[in-house]
């Protein structure tokens, strides 16, 4: 979850998960929840860095829309989201990526999907993250 206000340099943010002991791979996290106020300054570059990684994201709308604009990415990782795809554990390079307009909406959206704790909030509001994980289910 990207809230607003985070200070999130894209290509340090930590988009992946630690290897898998299994496979010995790095797959990316499976879903990614970013506010409307950060769409511009930090998706392009993430959109970028994760597909020159070969990783397939998995947009909205408003996602999409933004991959529109960004010339240097590999258009074809890039497809719209079902309503699966917001509950799926890829295990893969998949991404599942979505704009949301509050962090009310966000504690909607992450406790109607995930029964597990969040890996990460990237905020610069002490009380905004302590809202979002006192308020999901």
């Amino acid at each position: 979850m990207l809230i607003r206000g985070a200070d999130v340099d894209a290509r340090r943010c930590e988009s992946y998960q630690s290897e898998n002991s299994e496979s010995q791979s790095v797959t990316p996290r499976e879903t990614l929840l970013v506010h409307c106020d950060m769409v511009h300054s930090f998706l392009p570059q993430a959109l970028e860095e994760l597909t020159r990684a070969g990783v397939r994201i998995h947009a909205d709308a408003a996602v999409r829309e933004c991959a529109a604009h960004v010339g240097s990415l590999d258009q074809s990782l890039i497809s719209e989201a079902t309503e699966d795809d917001w509950r799926t554990e890829y295990l893969s390079m998949d991404l599942a990526v979505k704009v949301v307009d509050s962090i009310e909406e966000a504690v909607r959206t992450y406790s109607s999907l995930f029964l597990r704790p969040p890996e990460a909030i990237c905020t610069a509001s002490i009380s905004a993250a302590n809202y979002f994980r006192s308020n999901i289910d």
